[in-house]
This record gives C-alpha cells, sequence and structure tokens, in this order.
C-alpha cells in the first residue's frame, strides 16, 4: 500500500464526520500532536491506538482488524467500505492520561531508516507474553536512538508512562537500582531496601522502562528480572552489547542501516528501482552533511564515494555521522581517500576483539588523525570525564592550569591568559568536529561532553600516551577542589547554585571516588566523601553515599582524626534520614571521641546536634532540649553563627512540643536573624515553620499562614524538595483552621504525595494524621482509617511515642464506631500512657482532635470489662500497640464498610 494512504484517508474521514484533530485526539485518547502526526505520515498509531481509532472513527466492527493492519501499514484501503457512517459513536469517557515526571528525551534530528525496526520493536512489546526485551548491536549501531524512537510511538500504550534510565556513566552494577529510583523518583524509607521500594512503588502500572546502556553493568541482570517478575503490567526495554541472560529476556538485534550496491554490484531484486538517495545509510550522510555545510548536494559526480564511504563505515550510524561532519574540510572524494588505508588496516583484524574495535575505532581513529597535535591532547585528556565537563574544569584537568587559573577560563582574566584562550579553541574545535558535543543547562555556565564511543577511545589513547594515571589524578583533584569548596556553600546564599553544580557533576565525582579508594589513596578519598555528605543527604542519595563513606572508612584507618570524625559524621548524617539509630549513634560515639581528642568543639557541638534531633524525632523533648542547650554553650563559646542558628531552631521545636510557646518563639526568632545574616535560605524556611507551629499553637493563624507561605516562595525557588512536604501539611492545617477545609485537605494530600515520592517516613506520617481527622470529619471512615494505619505504621518504626500516640487516638475513636470497643479502650489508654512518658504537650488544635476521639471511650470504662481492658493498655509499650492495633485495622480497610454502631453492639463489646 501506499505509505501516504492513511494519513489522507484519515484526515478525509475526520472532517466526514465534522470533526477537529483536537476533538479527534479527545475522543481516541492521545494527544492532538499524535493526531497530526499520523495525518502527516510522520507516525503510525500503536495497536491500541489504531483500535480506539477504529471506534470512533465508526468502522464496522466486521471491518475493524483490517483497519487496524491498515494503519499500521500492515495492509491496504481496498476492503474497507466506501460509504462510512457519518455520524461517529458517542465516545465513552476516559481519564486524563497520566504523563511521568521523567520522560525519555526528545532526540534533535529526525530518525532515518529505521522504520521497520520500530515497527518491528513496538511489535514485539505490544505482544502481552513478553515483558523484557533487548536491544543488542554493536556500539554506534543506533540502539539508542531506536530505543527513543519506540518509546515515542509507545507512549499512548503506556499511561503510568514512559521512563529514561542512562546507565552509560555507571560501572558499579549496584548502584543500578539507586539510578533506576532516582529516575522514577522513589526515595528510600530506611525500612526496606531500595529494590523493594522499587517493586512496591511500580506495582501493578503500566510503564515502559528503558534502561540504555547495559553491558557495564550487567551483573544488576537479576534486578531487571526480579522488577519484571514482580510487576505484573511492567515492560523493560535494554539497551546493550550484550544479553542480560535471564529468562524473562527476548533479544532484538539491531542491524546496520541500509546500504546501496556499490558501482560493481548488483542491485538487490527488493531493492529494484531505488538510487543511491533513497538508502538510509546515504540519506543520514547528507542529513548530517548539511548541518555542517548546508549548501551540500548529492550529485551525480559524488554519489558514489558517498555510498562507498557508507560501506566502509558498515552502515553504523556513528561512523556515518563522524565522517559527513568533515565534509566542510574535505569533499567525499577526499573523505573516501582519508579512510581507505585505515579501514584497510583494522577491517579483517583479530575476530576475538569486539565488533565495535573492528568498525567504531576506524572511523574515530580516523577523526582523530585529522585532528592538529594540540587537538588531539586536548580530546585524549578529556575522555576522563563522565558525562560532561565544564570549561573550568577542562582548563584545570586538561589543560594543566592551577586551579585558580582554571577558575577564570570564562571569563578570560588573570594571568596566562593565552594558554586559557587555547582551551577555549581547542574545545570548540572538538565541538565543531563532533567529538564533543554542547549540553543543554538551566544556568549559564556551559557544559560540554563526549559520547560514550568516543570516549572510551580517547581513554586507550590516553593511555597508550602514558598519561593515563596522571590525568585521572588531576581529575580526582579537581573533584576533591570542586567538593571542597561546594561544602561551606551548601550553607550559604549561593547553595542552590552549588546543589546544581554537584548534581551535573556527580558522575565525575563517583568517578574520582573510585580511583582513589582503587588505588589507595584512602585518605584523599575519605576527604572527597566527607565534603559531599550533605549534598548527598539533601538530594536523597542516603545509600549510595553512605556506601561511598563507609568504603572509605574501612580502608582507611589511619586517617587524620579530622578527616576521619568528618566522614563518621557524613554516615550518622546520613543514617539518621534512613531512620538507622544504631549506626547513627555508634558512627557520633567514635567521631564525637576523636573531635575531644582532637580538641574540635565545633564538632562536637555538631553531634550533640544530631543526637537532639534523634530524641526529637522519638518524642524525647527533655533529652533534646538538654543536647542542644549543652551544645549551644560550646557555639556560643567558639562564636559559631551557624551551629547557633541550628541548635536555636531545634531547641525552639522542643521548647513548643513542650508547651512551652513563648521560649520557643525567643529562639526561633534569634535562629531566623542569624540564618538571614548567613543568608542560608534552605534553614531558614525550617525556622520559619517552627516559628509557625509556635504562633499556631497561639491561635495567630494569619501570622502562621504568612510564614508557612514565605516558606514555600523560598523552597519553591531554591528548588529544596526536601523540605517542601513539611511546608505544605503545615500551611493545609493553618488554611484549614481559618476555615477552608477543602483546601487544607488538598495541601495535606499533596504533602502526602510529594513526601512519599521522596520516602519520607516522619513526612509521610504528619499529614496522614492530619487527613485522618479531616475524612473523618466529613464521613469517610475508610478513608480515616487508612491515614491513621500508615501515620501509626510511619511512627512506630520510627520509634516516635508521641505522634504515635496521636496515631492511636485516631484509630481509638473510629474503632470505636466500629463496635470494637476493647480494643479502643486498649488504644486510648496505651495512647495517655505514651504522652505521659514523652512529657510532651498537644498544640490546642491537636488536644481539640485527641479529646474528641477518646471522650466516648473515657466516658464507658466504668464498665469493668473496658475497665480491664484500660488498664492494660496503659501499660503496652509502642510495639505492642502497633502490633495489636495494625492488622484488625487493615482488615477493616479491606473488608465491607458496613457500620456496627456501638448501641447495637454491646453483646459484642468484651471481645
Amino acid at each position: 500500500m501506499n505509505a501516504l494512504a492513511f494519513g489522507a484517508w484519515l484526515k478525509r474521514r475526520r472532517r466526514s464526520l465534522d470533526l477537529t484533530q483536537d476533538e479527534l485526539a479527545d475522543r481516541s485518547g492521545c494527544s492532538v500532536e499524535t493526531v497530526r502526526k499520523l495525518e502527516a505520515e510522520t507516525l503510525r498509531p500503536s495497536k491500541a491506538l489504531a483500535e480506539r481509532l477504529a471506534e470512533y472513527l465508526a468502522i464496522p466492527a466486521e471491518q475493524r482488524d483490517h483497519f487496524v493492519r491498515f494503519a499500521r501499514g500492515q495492509a491496504d484501503a481496498e476492503q474497507l467500505p466506501s460509504s462510512l457512517p457519518t455520524v461517529a459513536p458517542t465516545p465513552l469517557p476516559l481519564p486524563p492520561p497520566v504523563r511521568p515526571t521523567v520522560t525519555p528525551p526528545t532526540p534533535p534530528t529526525p530518525l532515518i531508516g529505521r522504520e521497520q525496526q520500530t515497527r518491528d520493536v513496538c511489535d514485539l512489546l505490544q505482544q502481552p507474553y513478553l515483558r523484557l526485551l533487548t536491544l543488542t548491536g554493536v556500539g554506534g549501531v543506533g540502539k539508542t536512538r531506536l530505543a527513543l524512537q519506540v518509546a515515542a510511538a509507545l507512549a499512548d500504550d503506556f499511561p503510568a508512562g514512559v521512563y529514561f534510565v542512562p546507565l552509560a556513566a555507571i560501572h558499579d552494577a549496584n548502584l543500578v537500582v539507586s539510578t533506576i529510583a532516582q529516575v522514577l523518583g522513589v526515595r528510600e524509607n530506611g525500612a526496606q531496601p531500595l529494590a523493594d521500594s522499587l517493586v512496591g512503588w511500580l506495582g501493578d502500572k503500566q510503564i515502559l522502562l528503558v534502561l540504555d546502556n547495559f553491558e557495564q553493568v550487567l551483573d544488576a541482570a537479576s534486578v531487571v528480572a526480579h522488577l519484571v517478575s514482580q510487576c505484573p503490567s511492567l515492560k523493560v526495554l535494554v539497551t546493550s552489547r550484550a544479553r542480560l541472560h535471564v529468562q524473562a529476556e527476548h533479544q532484538y538485534r539491531v542491524p546496520p542501516l541500509a546500504l546501496p550496491p556499490l558501482a560493481d554490484e548488483p542491485q538487490p531484486i527488493l531493492d529494484y528501482g531505488l538510487e543511491v538517495a533513497d538508502y538510509p545509510a546515504v540519506q543520514l550522510f547528507v542529513q548530517r552533511a548539511r548541518r555542517v555545510k548546508p549548501e551540500f548536494r548529492l550529485t551525480e559526480a559524488n554519489q558514489q564515494a558517498v555510498a562507498e564511504i557508507c560501506h566502509r563505515l558498515d552502515g553504523l550510524p556513528l561512523a556515518i555521522e563522524l565522517a559527513a561532519a568533515r565534509v566542510h574540510l574535505l569533499p567525499p572524494p577526499a573523505l573516501l581517500q582519508r579512510l581507505t588505508p585505515r579501514l584497510a588496516l583494522l577491517t579483517g583484524g583479530p575476530r576475538d576483539l569486539p565488533a565495535r574495535q573492528q568498525t567504531m575505532r576506524a572511523a574515530i581513529d580516523w577523526s582523530y588523525d585529522l585532528l592538529e597535535a594540540g587537538e588531539k591532547q586536548l580530546y585524549r585528556r578529556l575522555a576522563v570525564f563522565v558525562e560532561g565537563f565544564t570549561l573550568e574544569a577542562a582548563a584545570a584537568v586538561a589543560g594543566g592550569f592551577t586551579l585558580e587559573a582554571a577558575a577564570a577560563v570564562a571569563g578570560e582574566e588573570g594571568t596566562d591568559q593565552d594558554r586559557r584562550l587555547s582551551i577555549l579553541e581547542g574545545v570548540s574545535s572538538l565541538t565543531d568536529k563532533s567529538l564533543v558535543h554542547q549540553v543543554e543547562t538551566l544556568d549559564e555556565e556551559p557544559r560540554f561532553s563526549l559520547l560514550e564511543t568516543v570516549r572510551e577511545y580517547g581513554l586507550e589513547r590516553l593511555a597508550e600516551s602514558g598519561e593515563l594515571d596522571l590525568l585521572r589524578g588531576r581529575h580526582a583533584d579537581y573533584c576533591l577542589h570542586l567538593a571542597q569548596a561546594a561544602s561551606p556553600e551548601l550553607w550559604r546564599t549561593q547553595q542552590a547554585i552549588w546543589f546544581v553544580r554537584l548534581e551535573a557533576d556527580h558522575p565525575n565525582l563517583r568517578e574520582a571516588l573510585h580511583w582513589l579508594i582503587e588505588r589507595g589513596e584512602g585518605e584523599e578519598g575519605l576527604k572527597l566523601a566527607g565534603a559531599l555528605w550533605r549534598f548527598w543527604y539533601i538530594r536523597g542519595y542516603f545509600a549510595e553515599g553512605r556506601h561511598w563513606l563507609e568504603l572509605a572508612l574501612s580502608q582507611q584507618q589511619t586517617a587524620s582524626a579530622a578527616v576521619r570524625a568528618l566522614a563518621l559524621y557524613g554516615v550518622a548524617n546520613l543514617a539518621f534520614a534512613q531512620g538507622d539509630p544504631p549506626v547513627v549513634h555508634r558512627c557520633l560515639e567514635e567521631s564525637m571521641a576523636l573531635w575531644k581528642a582532637a580538641g574540635d568543639q565545633e564538632g562536637l557541638a555538631a553531634s550533640l546536634h544530631v543526637l537532639a534531633n534523634m530524641a526529637l524525632n522519638q518524642g524525647d523533648y527533655l533529652k533534646a532540649r538538654d543536647l542542644e542547650e549543652e551544645g549551644l554553650v560550646i557555639d556560643r563559646a567558639l562564636n559559631n553563627s551557624s551551629g547557633i542558628a541550628r541548635k536555636l531552631q531545634c531547641l525552639g521545636l522542643a521548647l513548643y512540643r513542650l508547651g512551652e510557646y513563648a521560649a520557643a518563639r525567643a529562639v526561633l526568632e534569634e535562629s531566623l536573624v542569624l540564618l538571614r545574616s548567613l543568608g542560608d535560605r534552605v534553614t531558614i524556611t525550617y525556622a520559619q515553620n517552627f516559628l509557625a507551629l509556635t504562633l499556631r499553637a497561639e491561635g495567630r493563624y494569619a501570622e502562621a499562614r504568612a510564614l508557612h507561605e514565605s516558606s514555600l516562595a523560598i523552597q519553591e525557588a531554591t528548588g529544596d524538595q526536601f523540605g517542601l512536604p513539611g511546608t505544605l501539611h503545615n500551611l493545609g492545617i493553618v488554611i484549614a483552621m481559618l476555615g477552608d477545609l477543602e483546601e487544607g485537605e488538598r495541601l495535606c494530600t499533596d504533602s502526602l504525595h510529594l513526601a512519599q515520592k521522596l520516602g519520607k517516613k516522619r513526612d509521610t506520617g504528619l499529614p496522614s494524621i492530619t487527613l485522618g481527622y479531616l475524612t473523618q470529619r466529613r464521613g469517610d471512615r475508610r478513608a480515616a482509617l487508612s491515614h491513621f494505619h500508615r501515620s501509626l505504621t510511619m511512627f512506630a518504626e520510627l520509634d516516635d511515642r508521641f505522634e504515635s500516640a496521636r496515631s492511636l487516638a485516631g484509630l481509638a475513636g473510629l474503632l470505636w464506631s466500629y463496635g470494637e470497643r476493647d480494643l479502643s479502650a486498649r488504644q486510648a489508654s496505651a495512647a495517655e500512657g505514651l504522652l505521659e512518658r514523652t512529657r510532651g504537650r498537644m498544640e490546642p488544635r491537636e488536644r481539640a482532635d485527641y479529646e474528641s476521639s477518646v471522650a466516648p471511650i473515657r466516658t464507658a470504662v466504668s464498665d469493668r470489662q473496658l475497665a480491664d481492658a484500660w488498664a492494660t493498655g496503659r501499660t503496652w509499650t509502642l510495639t505492642e500497640a502497633a502490633q495489636t492495633t495494625l492488622p484488625l485495622v487493615q482488615k477493616l480497610i479491606d473488608g465491607p464498610s458496613q457500620t456496627r454502631s456501638p448501641e447495637s453492639e454491646t453483646a459484642g463489646s468484651a471481645r
């Protein structure tokens, strides 16, 4: 059939039904852009979309199978009726499509010559039996580009999204899980392995997961197999130079681009009538050549040279692109002449070499040989960078500048200007010649990168030059300099910029850590990891940060006390974020001993602050207060403004929970003055939120709302996702107290969802309590049960007795309404006992909710059986209360929603 037929047919049929493109898109559940592409012949519909189109274009039922094949290019239109109804059926309502937060990148140029492969892979992934498909082939054959095209074509088939996970920079198979989790937005919750969190998040969502460049992490194949086996609606598309060798895997070999026959070869029968210009390899060459030389045309004089170039490059897209980029210097016949000797030398080399080394090496050898001596050296040296570099980094590492001089590269200031300009010119030249490409960034600092295959070649050349160890050492030195320069800035005015910069260079930092530890440079590795702990903490890389710190600590027992103490302190903070108290206490105990021995009072005070936060999160407010006051004495003596501000903030929260609102307000206001002078905007938001709590407790809701809204604005400006859930929750409470219950519930729900995405247990539990009371107030008991069940689960795991007591009280009131009087009385009594042991006080709003839940139970304890239950519950530990309560609540959530009123269930109340 004619390739244009379906698009033209679709347009005519749509118009006959008097439908706009928007209306057809809405009816068939796809985007308007998809309809436009279908009618413009640039996209084939998926099978699912074609079936929906058949319904809404009023195709008779007996013709729909043929229509689907026609739409997908597998049949012609002859069997379709010439006359069709002119009124389309009323579409069934469709839910709005769910789009992922991270989608595959959009390539800058159209894919050439892969129509058949795209259809093949799409058809395979649409088969119900196929769950894991691996695209294999030599390096540079275009596996990634084909995967992106397939992902775009199947977007409508996966309502929960298509996610692209780049793995080219990952060499440690242990990091694959965390890399996938980062793309999906799944964060650690501290209580279960991250792989299990991934499985829980994926569940039965219809998702396509694209794992790109898997060959260097094949040991992680079992992780992919586990995800596929546990998540029934998940499909995984892998690109790799080698198979994964797991049971669920299906393999699809990506062939080179189709090549035209050479002048002395007969044309294949299937290609009869095609011209040289019709072959995909030649089309790709022409397209890329025109990017560097717009006037380039395929002519009778040059087409055979172009055809032979494509043959000599084995139809590999990357090799063709590298060759075509030289057209502005050399016409095709001259290019062919330069290629011939090198290809003749490498083609037919040892068969035990990887295919990429028999083909791609030829293309890159040729491109490398065209460089000037200085460009060759710069290219080799730039290969030490992983996933990109700045001009400053290029100057420091590849140019051998001092770090001070390298910092002036972009501005062309200071001494040694000629050498700095040579770096600028060299990177620019390599960019023009397609060996380096510029990476789009959100700020003004340009970044550059090498394609992975090109980088591997450069590393081999660097090793041949004898400079590999020298350059890796410079690279590690630069990464250490960057991390140490960033470390104090993460607490200051420019912290948002530094977080973004460290994120961009995270692959380089990993590479430097790996090299330093592998080389036995343990103390330098420990310095680097120690400088990065806050970056890992704020960005949620808890397990990875602990991995590097603990590995460096285990291999470097003789590091200086200051270096080791900082690394231990970093582990303690990351373990605190994961909810791992034993590790927190062990590391703090060792770091405090080292700091005491070294006379480092600031480090000692910092450790006391972490211990105080641990006490706060477990409801031991008196201990938290005492620890912070002890640390404050030290920091005030040192005139350490940053330490004072952070300790005042924590002290204010402890005083708030002890009911000392005026004292809490005073120390929090002092903290804010210091933080504003330091410019620590991230920490300012926490101090403002804590101050707003004291105002809320005093009934000053409008003032509290203004502080929360100010914090929200700062967090959005700085990109601080970590503190955002708490701000949304507290703002939701205040707005609800001001009378807008619907908006308050919406904000609390937003807070809950974000906290779950980030893996923050505490910030998941807190809005769950509030939502429990709000949903109960509007009569949705099952939702309230679910919220309180979640909050008790979270806080029992965190050993937070105060918040667990609030969760137990909410559940007690609900269970009373279900007729579970005996357990309800035990829960209410257990809550009372836990609250007394924490010595914490609820603010009036919390106390009102609490009393509304337990008041009817207190009234009924005169009943002898309930009195016994009350007495028993008061002796319960938090663990006993949670283990007794949660299973029954889960049964009520899962079971029928009928209510058993207390009045009608008196006989059963003593169970």
